[in-house]
């Protein structure tokens, strides 16, 4: 899988955050892998916003930049 510079940021910036397993299963995962410009991939990133069952704005807004990040550069 080849990613530019703003797919692989965006990635290390999620999977800091959420673990590399849980990224080796995910959607987001398969959906890159099939197509990484899929402009769909923008809302796999802002499905992982939850904490406990509670949605939290700083993880919204993490979710945001990183998904901001892998386009900015397509």
């Amino acid at each position: 899988l080849s990613l530019n510079q703003g797919q692989f940021d965006a990635l290390v910036s999620f999977v800091y955050n959420i673990g590399f397993s849980k990224l080796e299963t995910s959607t987001l995962l398969k959906m890159i892998r099939k197509n990484p410009i899929d402009p769909k991939i923008k809302n796999e990133f802002l499905k992982w916003v939850y904490s406990n069952g509670k949605i939290l704005n700083g993880l919204v807004a993490r979710r945001r930049w990183e998904s901001e990040r892998y386009f900015s550069e397509l």
